[in-house]
């Protein structure tokens, strides 16, 4: 086996380690050593001495490995949140909200009563339906009109509860997305 003859570069002191050998530590002074091999020269180098460009470059690989984890959470919340988005009746695509979702039904619901209300005080007026008006020999079929009404009325209820829920839904998303980033800085400074 080859062995090179050194010396150490903190104290001075002849070392021999073999030609294999990257790291060694100086028997005499106790410090931890490279060794360094070029085609015309080989010698020792203190390790404190490549320390910190290490320290640098794993501090940088951190900040880039932190930057990633946050850019992955982003997207995938990009990802998750389009499944929440609603369209309105632009063809726009928009967050979900509980009062909107309570103000739509209510209008829905309302333009049913209001329906209901009106055919009702149409359909129980005097002579409709009376005296062959009736749209055929199945019966009076203008006492359906309240009907439309009333499937309005729940039209509106069921389509805000849907809504309220999907906003609901949402909101629970977005919070599990900050959390998620959240988690990811607390874990960057406890790294650091």
């Amino acid at each position: 086996m080859q062995v090179d003859s050194l010396n150490c570069n903190h104290c001075g002191a002849p070392l021999s380690v073999p030609a294999t050998t990257n790291y060694a530590t100086c028997k005499h002074c106790g410090a931890k050593l490279v060794v360094r091999r070029t085609d015309s020269a080989t010698y020792t180098e203190l390790t404190e001495a490549i320390a910190k460009p290490l320290d640098q470059m794993a501090d940088s690989l951190g900040k880039i490995a932190h930057e990633q984890e946050l850019e992955r959470i982003d997207r995938e919340w990009e990802m998750e949140r389009a499944q929440y988005l609603v369209e309105d009746n632009k063809g726009s695509r928009e967050i979900p909200r509980r009062g909107t979702a309570f103000l739509g039904g209510l209008m829905v619901a309302g333009f049913g009563l209001l329906w209901t209300v009106m055919a009702f005080s149409i359909t129980s007026g005097p002579g409709f339906g009376a005296y062959g008006n009736d749209f055929g020999p199945a019966g009076n079929i203008g006492n359906c009109f309240p009907l439309f009404g009333i499937l309005f009325i729940a039209a509106g209820v069921l389509a805000a509860i849907m809504s309220y829920q999907k906003a609901g839904a949402y909101e629970q998303a977005q919070q599990r997305y900050q959390q998620r980033r959240a988690a990811a800085g607390r874990a960057k400074k406890i790294e650091s």
